[in-house]
């Protein structure tokens, strides 16, 4: 949630702070329209003007909440002790943000991209691909045992015309096989892992040597299936190049994310608060009881 520029600066007197809001604020004007959207980011504030209709409906919301907000301070709202407690607890916010902020683009950086390889270096076994393979399927389905035994027959048939070079695998999956996703590019699969397939696909795939071989006829819960091992990749480490940016994006993220804790925990070292847990437990057992 934003909140308007003039929350800002909200002295923390003696005065209430609903008190100071909109004292010598009236209607809402241009100026007000101006700092709403300045303090939008860049790219939603430009999405925001480039729509008229986008722009009518953020400049009704803003002149509704004003013209509300001017009544309720008429009833005496803005001295109620729930409207200043909500007030300090978004001024707060707006502060926390803007110093936590402003200690980020402050932070001085180490050379990530140097960290970043000496990390790759002594963590290569991360970055290691698993063997891989690329197959084809043609898959049939069926609806009973006694079509299971035909579907199955006429699988051993295409498999028997396959291994005898009288057929293509491509133009028989193309034609025969009922995996609607896979079908119109000859049965391709592209490439998988161990863990993408179920069970008994992956075993008989995985099973296959050589590029070409042909598995038995494999049952799944979708169907039948005919495989043909189009490719096997072997284990592999990946480039350096190819996982720099992850690397360094996270060491960043990192850095950053322990620097934050130990400036908040330095902050709130330097005030510490009155807070006494035992007083507190009177308290605390009262709200359990509340029914």
């Amino acid at each position: 949630m934003k909140f308007s520029v003039f929350l800002l600066v909200l002295a923390i007197t003696n005065t209430a702070l609903a008190d100071v809001v909109l004292k010598s604020k009236s209607a809402l004007d241009n100026q007000d329209i101006k700092d709403e959207l300045l303090h939008l980011e860049e790219g939603e504030r430009k999405k925001l003007i480039s729509s008229p209709s986008m722009l009518g409906s953020f400049i009704d919301a803003i002149a509704k909440r004003r013209a509300i907000a001017i009544e309720a301070e008429k009833v005496g709202l803005n001295a109620s002790h729930v409207t200043n407690m909500e007030l300090r607890k978004a001024y707060e916010q707006t502060l926390f943000l803007q110093f936590k902020k402003q200690f980020v683009d402050t932070l001085k950086m180490p050379d990530f991209n140097r960290l970043a390889y000496e990390h790759y270096l002594t963590n290569k076994d991360a970055y290691k691909v698993s063997e891989s393979i690329e197959a084809s399927h043609i898959l049939v389905k069926f609806k009973d045992d006694a079509d299971k035994l035909e579907k199955r027959a006429f699988l051993e048939s295409i498999r028997a015309d396959l291994l005898s070079n009288s057929a293509s695998f491509f133009e028989m999956a193309k034609q025969y096989s009922e995996d609607t996703g896979s079908a119109e590019k000859g049965g391709d699969l592209g490439r998988f892992a161990k863990g993408r397939m179920v069970k008994e696909f992956e075993e008989a795939a995985f099973g296959l040597q050589n590029v070409g071989d042909l598995s038995t006829i494999v049952e799944t819960r979708f169907g039948l299936h005919l495989i043909r091992l189009n490719e096997r990749i072997p284990p592999e480490t990946r480039d350096f190049s190819e996982v720099e940016s992850s690397i360094t994006s996270k060491l960043r993220n990192d850095y950053i994310r322990s620097s934050l804790k130990e400036w908040e925990s330095d902050m709130a070292e330097r005030h510490p608060s009155n807070v006494n847990m035992l007083e507190l437990t009177d308290f605390f057992n009262e709200q359990l009881q509340l029914k």
